[in-house]
């Protein structure tokens, strides 16, 4: 008996594996990829950091940042650790990734999950401090002679619910950092991951307004942002050019909602195409990619099922949870072009975007360093069965100059099969070349550092594109 087991495992392995062969294209597009010499050339560089994830403790998450400490040049590389692990603090110098947590001061008490972190300096001191985000609460390090001092922040977080991540802004325009406060339900009081419309099931967020004195107060409800629903991220960007920020939120089993800043500490939500469906937003990339001087906005998903994605998705059946029949999931990346006026247009299909599969993170970057935005998606689930065997590659999509995207990742040589969290950008050598970094769930940070790059420049683009059913 134990024999026919083993030999049905093994089976069950191969077929999978052969499925993967004969099904998986390298992209959902078939494209005719650029020359090498327009493609960006990375190596990898080492990070001293193994992520340790213990999924009956902590959400399936982690947090990091890259920033210029004091505004000379020199990059550093903050790193969340799981479950009773510390966090990291390195500083790229002399070609590598020194470890200087001991001498930064940063601390973190045992037993604790470190999920998001936002880098800015909130002293007007011209050094970087650090909100970060736990399972235990939100917490601010400030920087000062050499050192960072934490104090956990007194704010009204719902005890069932852990912040995931945090957006910045200066609402009222004082030098002084606001906060946005995404929140998901802890791990005893996660129902299912596919709730979609159980009223008051999901993690409450918070709009923290700064008192003066770096304390805040909760002015969620009066600024219209009083919602229930888990809460991956959200950015404040100027989408009208109004001057004032708005607020873009990616609702996990829920929507994408663009709150417009009403200029009185107030918003209000305002529909954009995809309000009427359901999907499963995660991370947001902000940049102005077609050139306009509008910010426009790509939303990772869990990407399509069909024959030619099996396995980089999971089936319906497991996704739809409890959307009655006519509730629309809308399963595709998203790719809202901005229109002026706060009005968008999901462009995802025409940009051959939204064909990839389940996908985390993501950010614009000109990777190319020829004026054009290009993205970077983090990709595969550690909670999907079938990632722990088919892996994706995480997408680097460089944009073509008819505003349509192709995958270079395995070109430019950073693919990256790993439970991937979130991609982040810097100029770690100073060469004038973005490198990349992803954060991968229990497992390496993987850092590629972008060391030579030739560009062809060509008045046509590469060659027709053509897209796959």
């Amino acid at each position: 008996m134990l024999i026919k087991v083993v030999v049905g495992f093994f089976v069950v392995i191969i077929a999978l594996l052969v499925i993967r062969k004969v099904t998986w294209l390298p992209a959902p597009y078939l494209t005719i990829t650029p020359p090498q010499s327009e493609i960006p050339d990375f190596e990898e560089m080492p990070v001293d950091f193994v992520h340790e994830f213990d999924s009956s403790k902590s959400l399936p998450f982690m947090g990091a940042a890259v920033f210029d400490l004091r505004g000379n040049g020199e990059q550093h590389l903050f790193v969340g650790g799981g479950y009773n692990q510390p966090d990291h603090l390195y500083v790229f110098r002399a070609g590598q990734f020194v470890d200087i947590t001991v001498e930064s001061g940063l601390t973190k008490d045992q037993e604790d999950t470190t999920y998001g972190v936002a880098a800015i300096d909130v002293n007007n001191d011209g050094i970087v401090d650090l909100f970060v985000a736990r399972e235990s609460g939100v917490y601010l390090y400030t920087y000062n002679n050499g050192t960072y001092t934490g104090a956990k922040l007194d704010i009204p977080l719902d005890p069932k619910c852990a912040p995931l991540s945090i957006a910045v802004a200066d609402l009222k325009k004082r030098g002084l950092v606001d906060l946005f406060i995404c929140a998901y339900v802890k791990v005893p009081y996660v129902e299912g991951q596919s709730i979609f419309n159980k009223e008051g099931y999901g993690g409450k967020s918070l709009l923290l307004l700064n008192n003066g004195d770096n304390t805040f107060t909760d002015i969620t409800k009066e600024a219209g942002l009083d919602y229930v629903h888990n809460t991956f991220q959200a950015v404040f960007v100027d989408l009208d050019d109004s001057g004032e920020l708005d607020l873009v939120v990616a609702y996990d089993t829920g929507q994408v909602r663009t709150y417009k800043n009403l200029g009185n500490l107030t918003f209000k939500n305002m529909p954009n195409p995809t309000s009427e469906v359901y999907s499963y937003p995660m991370g947001i990339a902000v940049g102005d990619y077609t050139g306009n001087g509008r910010p426009d906005l790509f939303f990772s998903n869990i990407g399509p099922f069909k024959f030619s994605t099996l396995g980089s998705s999971p089936p319906n059946f497991l996704v739809r949870g409890d959307l009655r029949k006519d509730q629309y999931l809308l399963r595709t990346n998203i790719l809202l072009k901005n229109e002026g006026g706060f009005t968008f247009k999901n462009v995802a299909q025409e940009a051959k975007v939204a064909d990839y599969g389940f996908g985390w993170g993501t950010l614009f970057q000109d990777f190319t360093n020829n004026g054009l935005l290009d993205i970077a998606l983090a990709q595969n689930y550690i909670g999907f069965p079938v990632h722990k065997l088919l892996r994706l590659p995480c997408r680097l999509l460089v944009q073509l100059k008819d505003k349509t995207f192709v995958p270079v990742e395995k070109e430019a040589g950073v693919e990256n099969p790993y439970f991937a969290i979130s991609p982040l950008t810097a100029d770690f050598n100073n060469n004038g070349y973005p490198d990349l970094v992803y954060t991968n769930l229990h497992s390496n940070v993987k850092c590629i550092i972008r060391y030579a790059f030739t560009r062809s420049v060509k008045e046509d683009l590469y060659g027709p594109t053509f897209c796959f059913f």
